[in-house]
Formats: structure tokens, sequence, C-alpha cells
């Protein structure tokens, strides 16, 4: 999934549960949640690159794309 698309799934799956009666404040509401997501992810990856002391590709792959999914939610 690009991340652009994983943007917009994030913050789609949060927007349910948003203030109803305000789409702006709602789709806000829903970034941040989608943001919070994207940095608890991020936060596992660091944590194991830390553990295992090197520097796969694919984990510089999934930081690199849940850092572009980051800003794509900011777009958004």
């Amino acid at each position: 999934m690009e991340a652009k698309d994983k943007a917009k799934a994030l913050v789609d799956k949060f927007l349910p549960f948003m203030h109803p009666f305000h789409d702006v404040v709602a789709l806000k509401q829903a970034k941040q949640c989608a943001l919070i997501a994207c940095s608890e992810v991020l936060k596992v990856l660091e944590d194991k690159w830390t553990e295992l002391d090197c520097w796969t590709d694919e984990l510089s792959e999934q930081i690199k794309y849940y850092k572009d999914v980051e800003n794509e939610i900011n777009q958004l």
C-alpha cells in the first residue's frame, strides 16, 4: 500500500469515533489519532533497531514508509 493510501486509511479508521457535529474538527481529531498511531509504530521500529544493534534494509524501509505516512497525514 502506498503511503498516501495508508494515511487516508488510518484517518478513515479513526473518523467514525470523532465529534459527529463538525466535520472539520472531526477530521483534525482523526488526523491527530492517525499521527499518534504512526508515532507508536515508529517507536516500536526504532526500539527494534536499537535491540538488534544493527540497521537492516527492511527496517530502514519500514521506518521510511511510516515517516512518509506521517507526512501524507499532515497533507490531508
